[in-house]
């Protein structure tokens, strides 16, 4: 009776643990990605700003050319 209450409560820890290795691996898989996108938009951010403002500006420059041939 002993020996089988042991192999559960051992079976039971071994469940434990392998779900808090999977969980663990999964943590630092998730941080690693976000350590990572972070890097890719501190290098990036300074040109899709760019890009916006350009957008922006080419926006105005034809709303006032409409708003003065009209």
């Amino acid at each position: 009776m002993a020996s089988i209450w042991l192999l559960r409560r051992l079976r039971l820890l071994l469940t434990l643990v392998t779900a808090f290795t999977v969980v663990s691996a999964m943590t630092a898989v998730g941080v690693v990605l976000v350590i990572a996108f972070i890097i890719y938009w501190v290098k990036v951010r300074d040109r899709v700003h760019q890009r916006i403002r350009a957008f922006m500006d080419e926006g105005r420059s034809y709303t006032a050319q409409q708003r003065s041939s009209a």
